[in-house]
């Protein structure tokens, strides 16, 4: 009889190369397999498919999710989804596309910060420091922020400080 995953059979495995990763795949739930890289970071992932395409979700790492166990529930609910003729991968999709429609655009962060601070903070300066500063916001004025539309320099995501423009979709 297979015991499958365990925290120690993750722990205890070779870390690879920088550039590799070791995928280890769980004998008691179909689906759920770990990504380890170099570094030790180890993810959790759900990959199956389900109505003729393959898919893959990322469940979380071993540190967020806090044991084996936890990775293993979830993913019996994507395979509870897929057995009722769901599709969690469609699912994701349909959060994710819902997640950027709620993405703030930078036109309004930019009135935010306008009135908040700007005319809160520089009254006698306010017209000509707003006229400045949307002169070169003007052209990204419709534009969404977060992970779809990471703009110059990798995006949103790579700004460690997080907040409500954050696109953690």
């Amino acid at each position: 009889m297979s015991k499958g995953l365990s925290k120690t059979v993750i722990l205890n495995t070779p870390i690879p190369p920088a550039g590799k990763e070791t995928w280890l795949h769980d004998d008691l739930v179909q689906g759920l397999s770990v990504r380890i890289r170099a570094g030790r970071a180890t993810t959790f992932y759900f990959s199956r498919r389900a109505h003729g395409k393959f898919g893959r979700l990322s469940l979380g790492t071993l540190e967020h999710l806090g044991s084996v166990e936890t990775a293993r529930e979830v993913a019996r609910g994507h395979n509870r989804t897929i057995s009722a003729n769901g599709n969690p991968f469609a699912d994701k999709a349909a959060h994710r596309a819902q997640a950027a429609k709620m993405m703030p655009t930078v036109e309004t962060l930019w009135d935010d910060f306008r009135v908040n601070h700007v005319e809160a903070r520089y009254k006698p300066t306010s017209a000509a420091l707003c006229g400045y500063l949307w002169l070169h916001l003007k052209p990204w004025a419709g534009r969404r922020l977060g992970r779809d539309n990471p703009g110059r320099g990798g995006g949103a995501q790579e700004h460690a400080g997080g907040g409500p423009w954050r696109g953690d979709g």
